[in-house]
């Protein structure tokens, strides 16, 4: 079995709800009080570099802090508070952006810690995998103002949700983080990290530019795009622990170039964006495996690879990559990176 333990599975199950939570709030706010505004773009910026660069350094505080379920509901309640201030829209971004980083932060090192995590890569992909839907929901919602009352409600019903699985766990005083330290073993570790690193980067990058000719045809085309990054992210890790971590990363991504050559027609190109995804639990897994005893410090680097990511695509408004012999190529090009990834590791968690 995947989770040994009820009380593992609830752990799961919670955080997993929240993630889904946090991300349709954050998504929410964005598209009711930012996006549609003249300063729209730079504000989205400024969220973001809050939301995903700015947990390289809650990451560091977090693991030194070691009450992680404290932390994870603080940036519920405070993504609920950047609700309050409308008439500034900068700490409305400001908030919003801290209180997700501040809630992934706490959410992850503690599913990176439990027991399950220690062997199996499912937990993270099953965590990772809900918020991409809450996104996608949030913007849909956007216009509709009498869910803000709800977006509030719902975050701090879950903060305190969090707190209570905590306090049932035994982990609402201490998380039981181990004893901080940034050693890395060796020259091959500081390799992995910097592929997993870029590897991140890519899948961040094209998740900004990537466009299906087939996708604005169709009325449901990003609600298709978005399940299969779910599944991908969810499936990536049962692949992973079935097939073995370098074996299920060379084939999904292999697979996925084949598909990006025919992605002009709506199955192969849904089906290149799940097997694309299905990684990304697996660069998680295994750059805290490289630095395991400052997980959220890990966390944080690469959600810092997302948002240079991001920002890459934003420094070039309006750039669309539609081409299938690019997309293929991007592909192959991340196959390659992991096979370099998991010899540089020994391709094992317990030689990390």
């Amino acid at each position: 079995m995947y989770i040994r333990s009820k009380k593992s599975w609830y752990e799961l199950f919670v955080y997993s709800a929240a993630h889904f939570i946090v991300d349709f709030s954050c998504a929410f706010i964005m598209a009711e009080l930012v996006m549609e505004r003249e300063t729209g773009a730079a504000l989205l910026l400024v969220y973001n570099f809050c939301a995903f660069a700015m947990q390289l350094f809650i990451g560091i505080a977090a693991d030194y802090i070691n009450k992680n379920a404290v932390v994870s509901a603080l940036g519920c309640i405070l993504t609920a508070l950047s609700c309050f201030f409308q008439k500034n829209l900068a700490i409305v971004v400001i908030f919003a952006g801290l209180g997700n980083a501040i809630f992934h932060i706490g959410a992850g090192i503690d599913i990176l810690n439990s027991d399950t995590s220690s062997s199996k890569i499912f937990p993270a992909g099953m965590f990772v995998s809900t918020g991409a839907f809450g996104i996608y929901l949030g913007k849909v919602l956007g216009n509709k103002q009498y869910m803000q009352s709800v977006v509030i409600i719902l975050l701090f019903i879950t903060a305190l949700l969090i707190l209570l699985t905590a306090a049932y766990l035994g982990k609402l005083v201490s998380s039981g983080n181990m004893e901080v330290s940034f050693n890395i073993k060796s020259t091959w570790h500081y390799i992995s990290a910097i592929m997993f690193s870029s590897v991140v980067f890519i899948r961040s990058y094209m998740g900004a530019v990537m466009y299906f000719p087939w996708q604005g045809n169709i009325a449901c085309g990003s609600l298709l795009i978005t399940i299969m990054i779910v599944l991908g992210k969810c499936f990536g890790g049962v692949f992973a622990d079935k097939a073995g971590s370098m074996k299920a990363s060379i084939i999904s991504l292999a697979c996925a170039s084949v598909l990006f050559m025919f992605s002009s027609n709506i199955v192969p190109g849904l089906l290149a964006v799940f097997l694309f995804n299905m990684t990304m639990p697996v660069t998680l897994w295994f750059l805290t495996a490289i630095l395991d005893k400052c997980k959220g410090f890990a966390f944080g680097i690469l959600t810092f690879a997302l948002f240079a990511g991001y920002y890459a695509s934003y420094r070039r408004p309006g750039m669309v990559l539609q081409d299938s012999t690019v997309l293929s190529a991007i592909s192959l090009v991340m196959a390659a990176t992991g096979i370099i990834t998991f010899y540089a590791g020994k391709g094992k968690r317990e030689c990390v």
